[in-house]
């Protein structure tokens, strides 16, 4: 154990909570509020290090305050091993959601923490490069409340065109009949836009093959998650014969998960969330992996801030695995989140709402101080 005053002295979950003026929704229902769970991690010499989690907030909080006292006295530069070692402890090596984003918070948390002692920004210590090229899309297109939910995806289009996006990510899943015509109408209204689709694990084989080709003959760029996480098999067998690639992988919560979905060969562009998936650590061995299989990673990315900030580092990571030739997609979330557009305002790496982002060269992850959203804590 460290005596250096990087040993970690406190673990506390906190909660960031608000409504949102108009609901959004996707295949699984609408979001009327964004709340986060994340981590502040206080070492020995008061360096404080913040971590965001990616599952639902309470149960993952619960989780943190559960685990957290066992990471007491360990230092912040002995990160991996201790996330592993707890990790391990789960059965086949396969965290539940809540678990795994409470092991990636503390991981961020704790990297964080290792990056400002050391005044080094937190992709220098992946082996990172120092300008990765990125390609930045907006998650944009969101079903309303209305007799027709996807009415405005042209006009969402546009805004987002305006705005500065060359890409953009938009909803389907209400039922494949409804969802070919969304996908076509997409396909018209494109105006040189590059347009994804994510169907939030809404079809069975037999539906995702169907919306797959109509994807492939309207121009869409690839399909997102048409089929629950447990269906590998169909997964791969979906790949073998869609006519547009196949990205997955946001549900993945380790790296032993992550080697499942890549030995499965079942996707084109890989997703995981280093929110969830065990940090940033994790999530560089994830790079090695992916680059290895010859599968593409876009770094998933929903929430508060602070995950955004770390999929910068990781892109970095990426980078310096797959040389840099080819961008990374990095997901930029544009739905309605007043806590996150409070906190990243004026945040360096942040820039023209998102249109444009930077690598964090800030000593650790680069995370704005989160007193500046105190009045969305609710815990």
């Amino acid at each position: 154990m460290a005596s250096d005053g990087s040993e970690i002295r406190s673990i506390e979950a906190q909660i960031y909570r608000c409504p949102v003026d108009e609901p959004f929704g996707y295949a699984k229902g609408f979001i009327t509020v964004r709340e986060s769970a994340v981590v502040r991690l206080v070492t020995a010499d008061g360096t404080v290090g913040w971590g965001e989690a990616y599952a639902p907030a309470e149960a993952t909080a619960a989780v943190i305050e559960t685990v957290g006292p066992r990471f007491m006295e360990w230092s912040v530069f002995e990160r991996a091993g201790m996330i592993t070692e707890h990790a391990t402890r789960c059965r086949d090596g396969l965290p539940s959601a809540p678990t795994a984003a409470a092991l990636s918070a503390i991981a961020l948390a704790s990297l964080d923490a290792a990056g400002q002692m050391l005044g080094r920004p937190a992709w220098t210590l992946l082996g990172g490069v120092a300008d990765p090229p990125l390609r930045v899309y907006a998650s944009a297109l969101w079903f309303h409340q209305a007799a027709n939910p996807t009415a405005h995806y042209g006009n969402a289009l546009r805004k987002a065109q305006e705005e500065g996006f060359t890409a953009v990510k938009a909803k389907i899943g209400l039922g494949i009949d409804v969802d070919l015509e969304t996908i076509r109408s997409l396909g018209a209204a494109t105006n040189g836009l590059v347009v994804m689709l994510d169907a939030n694990q809404a079809y069975d084989a037999h539906d995702a093959g169907i919306v797959s080709g109509v994807a492939g003959d309207t121009g869409i760029f690839w399909l997102e998650e048409p089929l629950p996480p447990d269906r590998l098999e169909d997964y791969a067998a979906l790949r073998t014969t869609s006519a547009v690639p196949i990205a997955a992988g946001e549900t993945v919560t380790s790296v032993p998960h992550a080697r499942r979905w890549l030995d499965a060969k079942a996707t084109d562009i890989f997703q995981p969330d280093v929110c969830l998936v065990g940090g940033l650590e994790s999530a560089a061995v994830i790079a090695e992996m992916a680059e290895g299989a010859g599968i593409a990673l876009a770094p998933h990315c929903f929430g508060l801030g602070i995950g955004l900030a770390s999929s910068l580092h990781w892109a970095a990571a990426i980078a310096a695995v797959r040389g840099s030739e080819e961008p990374t997609w990095l997901e930029v979330d544009t739905s309605p989140n007043p806590a996150r557009d409070a906190l990243l305002s004026d945040a360096s790496w942040f820039l023209a709402g998102g249109t444009t982002l930077s690598l964090p060269n800030e000593p650790g992850l680069g995370i704005p101080d989160l007193r500046r959203i105190a009045e969305f804590r609710v815990r």
